[in-house]
């Protein structure tokens, strides 16, 4: 009974050693949960990959994706888009330019490695998109048009206090 009781004990303490080594090895990618920005601006979104414990991580991609993927910063630059740019291994930043409401939305970081497959994802908001106006017409008949305005809005027309809507 007593050397039940010991192997038992040995056997307890080497799960612990095992999970113990578990929790202290695991990959992570850390992201902000999300981000705003106003149509025009640029927008770089940082994914940084924690790596506690893991000394011999090795990735096959790394990546931002939303409606395409890119990889390593080496594409033409054509005025809009996402670009990626991977720094020490460790940093992977996605720059947005010129940003329009097509970009609102949730983009994902991933890292696919020897340890296996991580993601996390960052929420964009594209806010104050103002494009132009145009008022025609003349007394009696006015015609009011918006162009290029995110997010949309409800028009409304007064005469000096009086509410005009139908």
């Amino acid at each position: 009974m007593g050397f039940l009781k010991r192997n038992f004990g040995c056997g307890s303490i080497f799960y612990f050693i095992f999970m113990v080594g578990v929790v202290a090895s695991e990959l992570q990618l850390l992201t902000a949960p999300s981000v705003e920005a106003k149509c025009g601006d640029n927008l770089t979104l940082k994914c940084e990959v924690n790596s506690m414990g893991l000394t011999d991580l090795t990735f096959t991609t790394f990546e931002w994706m939303h409606k395409t993927s890119c990889k390593d910063i080496r594409l033409a630059n054509t005025g809009h888009g996402l670009y990626c740019q991977i720094q020490n291994k460790t940093l992977l930043f996605g720059t947005l330019t010129n940003i329009m409401p097509d970009d609102k939305g949730e983009y994902i970081c991933k890292i696919r490695s020897n340890y296996g497959s991580v993601y996390n994802k960052t929420n964009v908001t594209v806010n104050c998109c103002i494009g132009s106006s145009e008022i025609t017409g003349n007394r009696s008949h006015l015609t009011c048009q918006f162009k290029g305005v995110y997010p949309t809005a409800n028009i409304l027309w007064f005469q000096k206090k009086a509410d005009m809507n139908w």
